[in-house]
């Protein structure tokens, strides 16, 4: 009885850590995908201010 008891712990901590192991590579993926979105509309947001500087400069050439 007493050895089955331990087992069903043993496993109920295996699936508990696969849980955790899990949630923490979701959390981590999910952080890792924010920082690559942040930085991907930062470099864009850069490319359209040198675009709309060099539209600002040709019509004062002109």
């Amino acid at each position: 009885m007493r050895k089955t008891v331990l087992k069903f712990l043993g496993y109920l901590g295996r699936i508990g850590g696969i849980i955790k192991f899990g949630s923490f590579l979701l959390v981590t993926g999910y952080a890792g995908y924010a920082l690559i979105s942040k930085k991907k509309k930062e470099k864009e947001e850069e490319e359209r201010i040198e675009g709309e500087e060099k539209i600002g400069e040709e019509q004062l050439q002109e």
